[in-house]
């Protein structure tokens, strides 16, 4: 990722959860830290930069945290996505942790789903199929 731990610092106090995978026997943390809006910018540009980019990290993602008025696009669609691994879990879990999102707000986008356009019949204009 590229941070830059002497600016943003990972504390104790930033820990969220952790999840254990025994297959792999890999134990993964999760942090959350609060940053500025230009500094987020700042960490986007330098995540391009990091020595594991393309390997082991792709950059970063900005969700959109709002739904639309159909009920389905935005933060819902986001949720369609694959996720790899816990990382859907991670962030559902962050967005209550952190008091971002509600768990009513959570539910409703993971029971969400995309609208069914009626499909119009075309018209018989008098045509002779052949």
């Amino acid at each position: 990722m590229n941070l830059n731990v002497q600016k943003h610092p990972v504390k104790e106090e930033h820990y969220v959860v952790s999840h254990w995978c025994p297959s792999k026997n890999l134990l993964l943390h999760f942090y959350a830290l609060e940053v500025s809006v230009d500094d987020i910018k700042a960490i986007e540009e330098e995540a391009v930069k990091a020595r594991d980019y393309g390997i082991e990290t792709l950059g970063t993602v900005r969700l959109p945290l709002y739904t639309m008025g159909d009920g389905y696009r935005g933060f819902p669609a986001f949720l369609a996505n694959s996720f790899v691994s816990v990382s859907r879990e991670q962030l559902l879990y962050t967005l209550e942790y952190k008091s971002i999102m509600s768990i009513e707000e959570i539910s409703k986008a993971l029971r969400a789903r995309p609208l069914q356009l009626p499909v119009e019949e075309e018209e018989d204009s008098g045509r002779v199929q052949m």
